[in-house]
């Protein structure tokens, strides 16, 4: 082999060399690139799964919050409307106002009607007689009892009486001797001939005294 021929035999092999060198760094490139890339896609990945939990996550909440809104509006809603009621039926809680009676009805010659005071309340009454006066006055359940039944003379019971009024019209205003005392009763006496027809109401507001009044001393 002469020199020439061992150039070109020594060129071939550094060139085969050089070629093996280029395509072993071009593969562990690649791979290299390669894990890489998996790596990165692997992490994105895992940030994509952990947005879109998050992201359900706040929606979930949103969700949650604009339920518990609604239910505190209702909530709200139904308390207001309770308050109105109430408002409308008894007025103030500390002085409950109640309506005992406000019906038209008749009350027969010589007749009477009863309607009881409540323990701890202020009567207030407006009764209205079309055909004839009648009177309205106040009793102990004792002196009720004594009259009704005609045991004690009807003068010596007036005498007794108290807030007695007479006429077509009769305004009571809070008649408060209930307060300490549930013994005493409002009467509607008729005491002429003709039947008495009578309209109006009688109501009664919560108002307890710190001690008992008269009628229970």
């Amino acid at each position: 082999m002469n020199s020439i021929e061992a150039g070109e035999e020594r060129r071939t092999v550094k060139t085969s060399r050089r070629g093996w060198v280029v395509a072993l760094l071009a593969a562990l490139l690649l791979v290299g690139v390669g894990v890489g890339w998996g790596a990165t896609y692997a992490h994105s990945l895992t940030e994509a799964r952990h947005y879109q939990s998050a992201k359900h996550q706040v929606a979930v909440e949103r969700a949650r919050t604009a339920a518990a809104r609604q239910q505190a509006t209702a909530a709200q809603e139904e308390t207001a409307q309770l308050q109105r009621r109430i408002q409308q039926t008894v007025g103030n809680l500390a002085r409950p106002q109640f309506v005992l009676w406000n019906v038209p009805f008749n009350i027969k010659p010589r007749g009477f009607a009863v309607e009881t005071v409540p323990d701890t309340f202020d009567l207030t009454a407006g009764v209205h007689s079309r055909s004839t006066p009648v009177y309205a006055f106040f009793m102990t359940v004792d002196q009720f009892a004594c009259w009704s039944t005609n045991v004690c003379p009807v003068a010596d019971t007036a005498r007794e009486t108290a807030h007695v009024q007479h006429g077509y019209s009769i305004h009571v205003k809070n008649f408060n001797l209930g307060e300490g005392c549930g013994g005493w009763v409002m009467i509607i006496y008729n005491q002429t001939e003709v039947p008495a027809h009578i309209t109006g109401s009688i109501s009664v507001t919560r108002n307890p005294a710190a001690h008992p009044t008269t009628g229970c001393l």
